[in-house]
């Protein structure tokens, strides 16, 4: 079977373009980098510095094992014992390679280029970065997964691929 192709689109808040990655409704990926950029102006930095961060790679490793079922969980203990340390060095490549996982991504090029996270995983590091608990997290976590059914409902679901009325 041959992979879906990847679109780009771009969303545009607070003055910043964002690239946004989909091949289907249920698995966006939003580039990290160019949110990044509204903080740093080295936006490479200032993500691996977010994702050296142990909630941040307790989260990533309970999302991996929710929605991925060849994300191998045991090497995912060595991942997590240094996490957090002075000396850890956050790698997407051997995340992605050695644990199987798949919520972030890294394109290259000039232009789309970056680093790229499932939408779930993009929203929780902006309430992460800004310094929110986990019981401050989720009721906006709820909220926006409330207006994201409302929006479904309010679409024709026969009008969009891959979803099936019942």
């Amino acid at each position: 079977m041959m992979a879906k192709p990847m679109k780009k689109e771009t969303i545009h808040a607070n003055g910043i373009d964002i690239g946004i990655y989909t091949t289907d409704f249920e698995n966006e990926y939003i580039s990290l980098t160019d949110i990044a950029k509204y903080r740093s102006i080295q936006p490479s930095i200032t993500i691996h510095n977010w994702l050296r961060g142990r909630d941040v790679i307790d989260f990533l490793g309970l999302w991996e094992s929710l929605h991925n079922p060849d994300f191998k969980l045991i090497e995912f203990d060595k991942f997590k014992e240094n996490a957090g340390s002075n000396a850890y060095v956050f790698s997407i490549k051997d995340w992605t390679e050695k644990l199987g996982a798949v919520g972030l991504k890294t394109k290259s090029g000039r232009y789309g280029g970056g680093i790229y996270a499932h939408i779930d995983i993009a929203f929780e590091s902006i309430l992460i970065e800004q310094g929110m608990h986990q019981e401050e997290r989720m009721p906006l976590l709820r909220k926006l997964v409330v207006q994201q059914l409302k929006t479904l409902e309010a679409l024709d679901m026969n009008s969009l691929p891959g979803i099936e009325q019942k």
